[in-house]
């Protein structure tokens, strides 16, 4: 009998109005990371950050930033349904689509990239995923 209401509860879950909320939250968590990245609060963006490796390339990056935002804009946020029980801590995956404008002070051009990046949603809050490495001066 108890699997029966476990299954009802994880429908529950993958609900429209649920993966809706969902998607709102990893939105804002991605748009809060994005403005802290770009305005260089390296310790305020390390929140979302569940990778040491990550946070000391951010660090980094604030420190001597080869380049500088003009803008960042969140595109598009979709989530995943409910991952197993053997995966826990980690309830459900999410990608946000991200296009940042940047410069090089000394070239001046400005120049646009859009990327999607994965995320993570750890002990009930969005986090970047930890598991997708970063390659050199790369934020994402």
């Amino acid at each position: 009998m108890w699997w029966i209401l476990l299954g009802c509860a994880t429908e529950m879950m993958n609900s429209p109005f649920i993966m809706a909320q969902e998607r709102q939250g990893l939105a804002a968590s991605a748009q809060d990371y994005w403005v802290f990245v770009r305005w260089g609060e390296a310790n305020r963006a390390g929140r979302y950050l569940e990778s040491p490796l990550h946070r000391s390339a951010l660090a980094g990056f604030v420190a001597e930033p080869p380049w500088r935002f003009s803008n960042v804009e969140i595109l598009q946020t979709d989530v995943g349904t409910v991952l197993d029980k053997e995966l826990r801590p980690r309830t459900r995956e999410g990608t946000v689509m991200v296009r940042i404008e940047y410069y090089n002070e000394r070239i001046g051009n400005v120049e646009k990239t859009t990327f999607e990046q994965a995320w993570v949603k750890e002990y009930g809050r969005w986090v970047v995923d930890g598991t997708v490495p970063w390659g050199p001066g790369q934020l994402w």
